[in-house]
């Protein structure tokens, strides 16, 4: 956290009686603040929801989501993963971060484990060897890993040409090794 982060400001607003009576029944259910939980909802607005509402973002439950990817054949999972991997994160990238980098692409993937919850992502970095390894567990089932695998691994091949990807998938874990220049 840098100076400008920590520093902070007083300031007042006028909101609705029935809106702050549910702001503060919520802080108390969640053992918060009034403050701390407007400031999350603050902080949210702007990591994630003022970006993916112009990208057009829609929520499902994760079973509509199993259901229907689960109902296409492996194919066309394919297909549609490539065809979108290609360009989704280029286009989020240059968006959100203005920059086409790997660590805008890791910063786009802890957004989406913080807000989506489709999957877990862990990153792993061996400094000797120069690998970079992203896992991404979801419970979406194989369907849904053979999507990301080629989602994902089509944003890397198209965004980062130099960089060589090795994937591993089982049902419910996708991994990226990716070696590093």
């Amino acid at each position: 956290m840098n100076k400008d982060e920590k520093k902070q400001e007083i300031k007042s607003l006028r909101i609705s009686s029935l809106l702050l009576e549910k702001l503060r029944n919520e802080a108390e259910a969640g053992k918060s603040s009034l403050n701390s939980l407007i400031v999350s909802i603050l902080e949210d607005y702007e990591n994630w929801n003022r970006f993916s509402s112009e990208f057009h973002y829609v929520s499902l439950s994760s079973e509509t989501l199993r259901t229907l990817i689960g109902r296409l054949d492996d194919k066309e999972v394919i297909s549609m993963a490539k065809e979108k991997g290609a360009v989704f994160h280029r286009e989020i990238m240059m968006y959100w971060f203005k920059r086409v980098d790997l660590d805008s692409f890791i910063s786009y993937l802890r957004l989406a484990d913080k807000y989506q919850k489709i999957a877990t992502t862990t990153l792993l970095k061996d400094e000797t060897a120069n690998v970079l390894t992203i896992l991404l567990h979801h419970d979406l089932g194989e369907k849904w890993s053979l999507f990301t695998e080629h989602y994902f691994g089509e944003a890397i091949r198209v965004n980062f040409p130099s960089i060589q990807q090795q994937v591993e998938r089982t049902s419910n874990l996708v991994s990226f090794k990716l070696a590093l220049n």
